[in-house]
């Protein structure tokens, strides 16, 4: 076994040494074009395209477009922002809960003019009444609905008692003197208080009350409020003009 095994491969180095010294070396086969077929050319290859680039150029354009592909691209600078331009800022105008006929000055709306609310009214006809003599004085208001606190009188009352029950006890011990104008609070902060009045004239509560405490009791006055819709009048008056507000009170 050793010598077949031997001569394998003494034949096997007798035929590369021939293919290495002894056979010659071919040329590679002759391209034969065939009659009637065109020639393939490649993209670029073809002499007469006029984007036609000749072999020795061409490895200086695939170095240009390498160093081109290579820079950084620069970063285009951000437009800045727009500033806005500035505009009048106009307060809005609050619903104050003083008592009717009073001024109120917002922001002023254009050069040498100022708001002004005229008010608050406690029903149209006032609003309308005080509209018509703003006109008459060359002025051009406008009506403006709002929801306040309303200031209704002097109140003539007790204070609220421990429970309903005492405040009916008092009720019928003052009906039993000769009160006939009572009534009880029946809910709020004021609950189980005693109403005797509410007057518009201090000196009538006033008169209530002295005749209340010559009883034995001692009623308490103070200003009464409700929540009503009230009417506001709107207007532009010109710097340095003042009007009258109580020449608009109902």
């Amino acid at each position: 076994m050793k010598v077949i095994f031997l001569l394998l491969v003494l034949a096997n180095l007798a035929y590369l040494g021939w293919q290495t010294w002894i056979v010659p070396e071919q040329a590679p086969p002759v391209l034969i074009e065939a009659e009637g077929v065109p020639q393939l050319v490649l993209v670029g290859e073809d002499p007469d395209d006029p984007a036609y680039v000749p072999p020795e150029k061409r490895d200086r354009v695939v170095m240009a477009a390498v160093a081109v592909a290579e820079q950084p691209e620069q970063a285009e600078p951000e437009p800045e922002p727009a500033v806005p331009a500035s505009e009048p800022v106009v307060e809005p105008v609050e619903d104050p809960v003083e008592a009717p006929a009073e001024i109120e000055v917002a922001v002023a709306p254009a050069a040498g003019l100022r708001c002004v609310s005229l008010g608050p009214f406690i029903n149209l006809r006032e609003a309308t009444e005080a509209t018509a003599m703003l006109i008459e004085a060359g002025l051009e208001p406008r009506q403006r609905l709002a929801e306040s606190q309303v200031w209704f009188g002097h109140w003539v009352h007790l204070p609220p008692q421990p429970s309903r029950e005492a405040a009916i006890a008092i009720v019928e011990d003052l009906r039993a003197k000769g009160v006939s104008d009572i009534y009880i609070e029946p809910s709020g902060p004021l609950r189980n208080s005693i109403s005797l009045g509410v007057f518009s004239d201090r000196s009538h509560a006033e008169t209530l009350a002295g005749q209340i405490r010559r009883l034995g009791i001692s009623p308490q006055i103070r200003d009464r409020y409700r929540d009503s819709s009230v009417y506001w009048v709107d207007f532009a008056l010109p710097q340095g003009q003042v009007i009258d507000a109580s020449a608009y009170q109902a």
